[in-house]
């Protein structure tokens, strides 16, 4: 049991900050956390991540990860989504990040936000950011993220 705990927790480790981020930066660990989204969840996801540079601080690269990460998450589990198109890159002073659905869409109006949300709307905070979630019942959702580049 204590060397299942252990395994888990590595698990959660690497889940929080996953050890490809440090070594091959956010490129690199994006692709790897969409193909395993797809693998998992058999949605398409269209990466798009051409205007991102190589690399960026480490608060910035880990905030960008989980911030996807969470939105990604969000679509599986509430969307009903077939296709998310997720497009992050650097843009005056900024990182852009975008997330969009066509799924199921809601009302934010009526809504609650979850800890996903919650989550990802803290880190914009934490970083000085901004950030606007546009969705309509039966149109998909889309969110967009912009944190300073550094």
């Amino acid at each position: 049991q204590v060397n299942q705990a252990t395994a888990r927790l590595r698990q959660l480790a690497r889940q929080l900050r996953p050890p490809t981020l440090d070594q091959h930066g956010l490129r690199v660990a994006l692709a790897q956390l969409v193909h395993e989204f797809e693998e998992r969840t058999h949605m398409t996801v269209d990466l798009d991540t051409e205007w991102l540079p190589e690399r960026r601080v480490p608060l910035v690269e880990t905030a960008v990860f989980r911030i996807t990460q969470e939105a990604l998450t969000n679509v599986a589990s509430h969307a009903g989504a077939t296709r998310v198109e997720v497009t992050i890159g650097e843009c005056e002073q900024a990182i852009w990040v975008r997330v969009a659905d066509n799924g199921c869409g809601f009302d934010p109006g009526k809504a609650s936000a979850g800890l996903g949300l919650r989550g990802i709307a803290e880190r914009v905070h934490m970083l000085s950011g901004e950030y606007r979630l546009q969705s309509v019942p039966g149109g998909g959702t889309t969110l967009w993220v912009r944190l300073p580049a550094s």
